[in-house]
């Protein structure tokens, strides 16, 4: 058996309040932080749903943005049937509005893919705290 002196053991006896004392007030910091994010998360929460909100929102515009195409397909369609002296709409205003869906498509793609990325960003991280949390 090892021999400790009665200071020896004394002294183990105050490190071991001292970090009982850390230890404490270690937890009760945590505690607050543990408050703090519950509420992040319920923001996060809202931010996730928005982000929903916004992808249904995106379909619904790229819907109504195919249903213009198909017009403007048909438009042309009939445009190409047409001879030169039943031609209702120019040619020129043909490829004028063209060019204008043309600019609203890249308009589309771009905001598209904003959405894309934000939305794969968001789902890696939460899905790398997902992980992180079930191996606790």
């Amino acid at each position: 058996m090892t021999k400790l002196t009665h200071s020896e053991m004394y002294n183990d006896q105050e490190q071991w309040n001292s970090e009982f004392k850390t230890w404490l007030q270690e937890i009760k910091d945590w505690q607050a932080q543990f408050q703090d994010l519950i509420y992040d998360l319920k923001q996060l929460q809202k931010a996730i749903e928005n982000h929903g909100k916004e992808i249904e929102k995106h379909k619904e515009l790229i819907h109504l943005y195919q249903n213009a195409l198909k017009i403007h397909e048909k438009t042309l369609i009939e445009h190409e049937q047409v001879t030169a002296e039943e031609e209702y709409i120019s040619h020129d205003k043909l490829v004028s509005r063209h060019l204008e869906y043309s600019k609203k498509h890249t308009a589309q793609k771009d905001v598209h893919e904003r959405i894309k990325k934000v939305h794969q960003e968001i789902t890696a991280e939460l899905g790398r705290l997902k992980e992180r949390l079930a191996s606790l």
